[in-house]
């Protein structure tokens, strides 16, 4: 015996008339507490000093080094984290980063190396917010990140019913608590009374109160925000809150003087219906016209002709964009976006004869980028250079009508605006159009109301609903249709009471005086007749809508008002301390819940105040006073040194990850379909030990590190196999093959790979966005060199490797993963980049650090199972890299790749080996 662990072993044993096994040797013992430890194999170096230290305390000041390592939280921080189903991503229905996450990953990992007391990690990961104030600002920040326990849940952030999505989210955590730290399936009392362990729906109903008075989310809305809390001190966070408030009031003026100037040019273009209206026939008779129409460039005639002005974009007499003319070849430039808004160009021309224009645009986009044309200020096509070639190079130009105009002889000026960058203009073309017109009489003089300045947005809004309404024989605007077809208008009999009004005396006899009937009609009093027309003409839909576009329109008056607005706002939020934010939870309303009969929140029973599940309460149980959720209270309840099952549950995992078996083989279920404990005795005493002893997790660890049981050999006695096959007894130390951290980890390290950074995030997705897939798109995350335990875990996407080894579930709580031998593994271990990557790192320092042969296979023997090889390993070793290189000789590999290619290949062999990829 070599603590008194040992006696609670060997006294089952000895009933069973069975011994335990000798102590392994010393390589063997070293190699298993490294691993169990820190995940890593131990150096030969390290090797070397434990063989050569004969003291009896020898392998006690190993498992010393091994738990003041930092590599140790990294190891045994895993563990928790399976335990509170860690994640960087919600998964379910909407799979949002948890971006903030990898601090409650990285406290864990700090709580375990410094050895924090689990009584005080458990407390604080249920109420750190409501412990006493600490010593320190650091102490109180970390209580809050610890409080992410109850908040890394996978959450059903699209459910329409937010009663049940808050339901939900706390039944998740009333099940992850009830596993972690009771080791009892409380979930199910959600429904109905437990049906094998004493545990009623009034039990899960007292401590669904307490979660219920606890803050996790900021909304349940869809899809829903889960809380985060700043780790500031409160002067910090006060002042970044009060420069919030200041920006956030700029950007309510922002809003309300936008609006003001929306709603100021959208009544105004009200009282200028009648020219809207003349204006978007005429674009539509200019788009009929141009139907039909080709470019001036494929007429060679026309192009020739001296009317024809073919000027080059860059050549602007005025504007604000760069020219681009050595990047599209030879004579061709282009216009670039320079980054002050809107783009404009101007060119000055002079047109000989006044007539139709016909006007193209020569560009290249591969992307749509529709531009505003205007002659003297007028638009006479609000989306022009609107379509897509293919590129934004010059293979792609090509040349495009864009529009039919009336100019009179003289002097004008064409200018190209875009509130965006512009698509790559290389050439403008103007000449006459021949043979037909497409116009109808100019607005000015139909309608006599000179200098009218219309807004292109607008007017393009009135094109979509012309063409919309073209054949709605019942719709507000038939009549127009109706007069522009025809010429002529008559009231029927069965006309409608707003056709009536528009046909009434005088009747209209042009689409001019029909435009003012509508004007008149639309800005006069209400009447039910013209109910549908003020629909049509009022509401999101409306044409007088601005939309993206409005700002483009406003008065320069606005423009600049804004623009001050905003540099005002941009120098405000930059000085905005930024402050980092965790996932947490706080104190919520604090209220008591009704059953809900067979789980559902529309069906209510008798209401139960919050409390502790009676089963476990012995003697008088904490009160909740009516002001808390009664978290603080839970905390201190579960951590009671009394406490029947949170020490022993913890008892268990220590030991089931020392020995790949709890004593309790289901050690999330104590209850009464759970496995009964191999030796309760023991269980007992390590759990009153572990108390008294401070709840210190490393002080576990020593004591069973120490024990003659841990320290057995795992040779087979086929006497005791017979007796005991499950090994229940531990009679033997059982074999296991290494996690899927430790194997990555083991690979990196003898490889000399591994990045040993600690702490903070690799997830590249920013906080709140979709992650889904990333394990697959963002694939060079997972061959970083970092430890295992940082790399991103996203939900419903796991990294291949880490499914194909068995790492736990991360949507629920793991307190024991699957094990198991598949192909995939296999695969992983002849193929992957990274076994490809750390197989020739380690052939190359082998070839470059060690003269012989035979030196260097007892080197990578060494590195890989803390042994020598036997005379016979070497031998077959060197045969097989002989053999190795002549295969490769025979492909005509060069001379210089034959070495290094082949003890690539006799490492990357070790790497496969049952002996590195499982523990004695």
């Amino acid at each position: 015996m070599r603590t008194p662990v040992d006696s609670f072993i060997l006294e089952q044993l000895e009933s069973r008339q069975l011994l335990p096994n000798h102590v392994a040797d010393k390589r063997t013992l070293i190699r298993r507490g490294t691993l169990a430890l820190i995940g890593l194999p131990p150096t030969p170096d390290e090797v070397r000093a434990f063989l050569a230290d004969e003291s009896p305390t020898a392998f006690e000041s190993v498992v010393e080094r091994l738990l003041s390592s930092p590599r140790y939280g990294e190891r045994w921080g895993r563990h928790w984290l399976d335990v509170v189903r860690y994640a960087d991503s919600n998964g379910l229905d909407e799979n949002l980063a948890f971006g903030n996450a990898w601090r409650y990953r990285d406290y864990v990992i700090e709580a375990f190396n410094t050895d924090l007391p689990y009584d005080e990690f458990l407390r604080e990961q249920l109420a750190g917010d409501l412990l006493p104030a600490a010593s320190s600002t650091d102490i109180q920040l970390r209580r809050i990140i610890a409080t992410g326990f109850l908040s890394l849940g996978a959450k059903m952030l699209a459910e329409d019913d937010p009663v049940k999505m808050e339901m939900d989210i706390i039944d998740e955590q009333i099940d992850t608590l009830g596993k972690a730290v009771l080791g009892m399936t409380i979930g199910c009392a959600r429904c109905h009374d437990h049906k094998f362990d004493p545990i009623s729906a009034h039990d899960y109903y007292a401590l669904a109160g307490i979660f219920k008075s606890t803050k996790t989310m900021d909304n349940f809305g869809v899809v829903a925000r889960w809380q985060e809390r700043p780790l500031a001190s409160p002067d910090v966070v006060a002042e970044r809150d009060r420069q919030q408030a200041a920006a956030e009031a700029i950007q309510a003026d922002i809003v309300q003087r936008m609006q003001q100037e929306t709603e100021r040019i959208s009544g105004e273009a009200r009282t200028q219906l009648a020219a809207y209206i003349l204006a978007a026939d005429r674009q539509l008779r200019v788009e009929e016209f141009l139907t039909g129409a080709t470019p001036i460039a494929d007429h060679e005639t026309r192009r020739a002709a001296p009317e024809c002005l073919l000027l080059e974009a860059e050549d602007y007499a005025r504007g604000n964009v760069m020219k681009d003319t050595t990047n599209y070849g030879t004579g061709i430039g282009v216009l670039v976006n320079r980054g002050e808004l809107p783009n404009f160009t101007e060119y000055d021309i002079e047109l000989p004869a006044a007539g139709l224009y016909q006007f193209d645009l020569r560009y290249a986009a591969a992307a749509a980028r529709p531009t505003i044309v205007m002659i003297d200020g007028k638009p006479i096509k609000t989306n022009a250079g609107g379509q897509v070639t293919g590129s934004w190079t010059a293979e792609s130009q090509k040349w495009f009508v864009e529009t039919i105009v009336e100019v009179t002889a003289g002097k004008h000026v064409v200018r190209l605006e875009n509130a965006g960058p512009f698509p790559h203009i290389d050439k403008l073309c103007i000449a006459p159009v021949v043979g037909g017109s497409p116009a109808s009489p100019s607005i000015d003089e139909t309608i006599n109301m000179p200098g009218i300045q219309l807004h292109p947005p607008i007017v393009a809004n009135w094109v979509k609903l012309l063409t919309a309404q073209r054949d709605v024989a019942d719709g507000p605007f038939a009549v127009w249709w109706k007069l522009r077809a025809s010429g002529w208008l008559e009231v029927s009999l069965d006309s409608s009471p707003l056709n009536a009004m528009l046909h009434a005396d005088p009747m209209p006899t042009t689409l001019a005086a029909l435009a003012l009937r509508y004007q008149e009609l639309a800005n006069g009093d209400d009447s039910p007749n013209l109910a549908l027309l003020k629909t049509l003409l009022s509401g999101s839909e409306s044409p007088f809508t601005l939309g993206d576009q409005g700002e483009s329109i406003y008065s320069v008056a606005v423009v600049t008002e804004l623009k001050l607005l905003r540099e005002n706002k941009a120098a405000i939020e930059a000085a905005i301390p930024a402050i980092a934010e965790a996932m947490s939870v706080s104190e919520g309303s604090p209220q008591n819940l009704r059953i809900h009969l067979r789980g559902s929140h529309t069906t209510l029973g008798v209401e139960v105040p919050r409390r502790m599940p009676h089963v476990f309460a012995k003697g008088a149980a904490p009160p909740i006073t009516d002001g808390t959720s009664g978290r603080l209270k839970l905390a201190e309840w579960l951590t009671r040194p009394s406490h029947p099952l949170t020490a022993r549950v913890l008892v268990n995992r220590v030991w089931q990850a020392h020995f790949g078996e709890g004593l309790v083989r289901s050690p999330d279920n104590f209850g009464r379909l759970g496995d009964k404990p191999t030796h309760p005795e023991l269980l007992d005493w390590l759990a009153t030990e572990f108390i008294d002893n401070g709840w210190s997790i490393k002080s576990l660890h020593k004591l069973i590190l120490n024990s003659a049981v841990w320290q057995q050999s795992t040779e087979l006695n086929q006497a005791a196999a017979a007796i005991d096959p499950e090994n229940r007894l531990l009679w033997r130390m059982n074999r296991r093959r290494l996690e899927a951290e430790a194997i990555r980890d083991s690979l990196l390290a003898i490889g000399g790979g591994l990045d040993t950074t600690v702490g903070g995030t690799l997830l590249p997705t920013e906080n709140r966005k979709y992650v889904t897939s990333t394990a697959n798109v963002n694939v060079d995350i997972y061959e970083t060199p970092r430890r295992t335990i940082y790399l991103p875990v996203v939900r419903s996407a796991l990294n291949d490797y880490l499914t194909a080894f068995d790492f736990g579930d991360p949507s629920s709580m793991s307190g024991q993963r699957d094990r198991t031998t598949v192909a995939p593994q296999s695969l992983f271990l002849m193929n992957s980049k990274l076994v490809a990557s750390q197989s020739k790192n380690l052939a190359t320092s082998l070839l470059e650090s060690i003269a012989t042969d035979a030196g260097r296979v007892t080197e990578a023997f060494e590195r890989f199972y803390s042994r020598p090889p036997t005379h016979s390993e070497i031998e077959s070793s060197l045969n097989f890299i002989a053999s190795y290189e002549d295969a490769l000789r025979s492909r005509g590999t060069a001379a210089e790749q034959l070495r290094p290619e082949a003890w690539q290949a006799f490492c990357r062999a070790l790497m496969a080996t049952n002996e590195f990829l499982y523990v004695n």
